[in-house]
């Protein structure tokens, strides 16, 4: 009789797994909605192991930083005074810097 009860108490696999993966995924789609970035962490990682070999410029790790931060690229522009295509390059040769 008591096994009987807990069975009933626990919750369906498949269903604690697809919870589990929304409670995940609810704060990223929250910051998203918001406008910021999500980089996930195994990409920031990959990113900072190749940033202490000083192929990238001091200013594209400052904008990396605040991309990893979460902040779009209008924050990021505005909050160091640069132009609007910074951002955007910078990303774009740090990942070409990684998969070379």
């Amino acid at each position: 009789m008591y096994f009987d009860n807990l069975l009933w108490e626990l919750p369906n696999p498949i269903q604690a797994a697809q919870h589990a993966q929304w409670r995940a995924i609810g704060p990223i789609i929250r910051r998203v909605y918001e406008g910021r970035k999500h980089i996930p962490p195994e990409v920031a990682a990959h990113l900072a192991e190749h940033m202490g070999e000083g192929a990238l410029e001091d200013r594209e790790v400052e904008v990396l930083r605040l991309a990893m931060a979460g902040n779009c690229n209008r924050e990021i522009t505005n909050s160091l005074s640069i132009s609007d295509e910074t951002p955007r390059k910078n990303s774009s040769r740090a990942i070409l810097m990684i998969h070379r």
